[in-house]
């Protein structure tokens, strides 16, 4: 996709941002980006569309307000929508329980469902509606009257268009990665072992190892080149990889730990408030619910 070759990391953010503007500005619709695995993070731990991953339509910013029809729609798009996804790997429709409809696509790394990407959102044609709900939904049914109406065709194309978009991310996201790695000299060596073995039980004499030399004198050159301990860089590495889990609605804080390489959530939360200077459970939420205005 020759539109993703001039991004690089200092531009991504706002790059990335203006292509999915454009798209949404022309097919009418918002797009949304569940990242299960971290996909859409910068290798500084810096996640390239903060505010993708919540539904920016008219009916769901509404429903962000009702605390309790929110938990609901949560529940959807957490354990609902992904379940279909489990069941069948293939873009498809979703229709949530307050009938908005949209299409659901995997994005997948080899075997690994990676990131989900959703195209929306669509009210139903009226012969597929219910009889009016209750009285104190008028203004949700209201909002709902003005989303276009779904059809068929319309799912089609936005689901070759979002299958096309989340390869070309899925690709930029490889190559950023790759150039932060690729650094020359003993430094990029240290970062690309950091990288491969940080949810290890990694020690200091295992990239003693891997560099040819003695753990004193791998210590000196660890805090000559970045200024730290061994086990330091290798927290910031877990609690980057971390951060960007923390954008998946799908792992609780104990998988998270376990997947970036703490032996038990209490040491995580620790390690994690000491480097962000706040906790992994607080960090979440404010991602995961920022305010509507």
């Amino acid at each position: 996709m020759t539109f993703f070759e001039d991004i690089t990391t200092s531009n991504a953010i706002s790059q990335l941002e203006r292509i999915l503007l454009d798209i949404e500005k022309r097919w009418k619709i918002h797009i949304t980006i569940h990242d299960h695995k971290g996909l859409l993070c910068l290798p500084d731990g810096h996640h390239i569309l903060p505010h993708r991953n919540v539904h920016q339509n008219i009916c769901c910013r509404w429903k962000a307000r009702q605390p309790d029809v929110h938990s609901r729609c949560l529940a959807h798009c957490k354990t609902g929508a992904i379940r279909l996804l489990t069941e069948n790997p293939v873009p498809t429709q979703t229709i949530c329980w307050r009938f908005l409809t949209e299409v659901i696509v995997p994005i997948h790394r080899g075997r690994e469902h990676v990131a989900t990407f959703f195209g929306g959102t669509f009210r139903l044609p009226d012969s597929q509606l219910p009889e009016r709900g209750e009285p104190q939904d008028d203004e949700y049914w209201r909002l709902y009257r003005t989303l276009p109406e779904w059809s068929d065709s319309c799912g089609n194309e936005i689901s070759l268009l979002l299958q096309m978009v989340g390869a070309g991310f899925l690709q930029i996201a490889n190559r950023l990665y790759e150039e932060y790695l690729n650094q020359s000299g003993r430094a990029g060596h240290i970062r690309r072992f950091i990288n491969y073995y940080a949810n290890t039980d990694t020690r200091l004499k295992d990239l003693a190892k891997y560099l040819g030399l003695s753990e004193s004198r791998t210590s000196h050159l660890l805090k000559q080149t970045f200024g730290c301990s061994f086990h330091h860089l290798l927290n910031q590495q877990r609690i980057r990889h971390a951060k960007s889990l923390l954008y998946s609605r799908n792992l609780s804080m104990q998988e998270i730990a376990e997947q970036v390489g703490f032996s038990n959530e209490f040491y995580f939360n620790r390690i994690f408030k000491k480097i962000e200077r706040v906790p992994p459970g607080i960090l979440r939420r404010q991602i995961l619910n920022p305010p509507h205005e």
